[in-house]
């Protein structure tokens, strides 16, 4: 009996996961560390107005849906709340991809080049975040 009494001790002197023991020795809950939801930080214009720039300054030819960048730069406001709302929502699904052939120097065959739409290229990165 002296065995599972000092067992029982031993794990009495433990503190259970999530609770902190003050020097009073009352014990009070551990709150958890707040995390702001990833869906939020997905559908958040601001974000996608940043991803913007970076999509901008890279620049690039129109996707399947045939919007370029200066298009999408005319519209940006509107197009980047539709795209937070849908991506907030869960009901953005990524365009299918323009196929591109392009001739490989020096050599008769081509290479296939396979280019998102605008939209896209702001949610993806956004998305695998």
């Amino acid at each position: 009996m002296a065995w599972v009494r000092s067992e029982l001790e031993h794990h009495a002197e433990r503190p259970t996961p999530g609770v902190l023991v003050h020097d009073a020795g009352e014990p009070t809950r551990e709150r958890p560390p707040v995390v702001e939801p990833l869906a939020a930080r997905i559908a958040d214009p601001d974000v996608l107005r940043d991803a913007w720039t970076h999509v901008h300054k890279a620049g690039g030819a129109p996707g399947i849906d045939g919007v370029d960048l200066p298009t999408f730069g005319r519209e940006l406001d509107a197009r980047v709340d539709t795209l937070a709302r849908r991506l907030g929502d869960g009901t953005y699904a990524p365009q299918p991809l323009r196929a591109v052939r392009l001739p490989r120097h020096m050599d008769p065959r081509q290479r296939e080049l396979m280019i998102p739409t605008v939209e896209d290229r702001l949610a993806i990165p956004i998305r695998m975040a």
